[in-house]
């Protein structure tokens, strides 16, 4: 083995070293947390839905005033069925007179 030989294969294991140094591995610097951006919400989107909602509310309650109107005004309509309600608040004996004569007064009045 000769000196030239030695350097021959010296040169040749760093050219190689080289190449293998200049492949891509996993990185050992650490890089700051990616944050995530958020959509903001669509704003009319959440107005119109409220809005919604609140006229689904009002007209539920308009319905059921109806509905109660109706049958209020069904009872009115029936003699027999004042009769009896007439008859149970003169009946009932655990109440003082101010309470039947308010009663008579509110049953008269729906």
């Amino acid at each position: 083995m000769d000196f030239s030989y030695l350097l021959e294969l010296a040169k040749q294991n760093e050219t190689s070293n080289k190449n293998e140094a200049s492949k891509s591995r996993f990185s050992t610097n650490v890089s700051a947390a990616k944050k995530l951006r958020k959509s903001a919400p669509n704003v009319q989107a959440i107005k119109a839905l409220l809005g919604k909602k609140e006229d689904d509310k009002a007209k539920a309650a308009q319905e059921f005033k109806k509905k109660r109107d109706n049958l209020l005004a069904l009872r009115a309509q029936d003699k027999k069925s004042n009769r009896r309600v007439n008859a149970m608040i003169n009946r009932t004996k655990g109440a003082s007179k101010s309470v039947l004569e308010d009663a008579k007064v509110e049953y008269a009045l729906s």
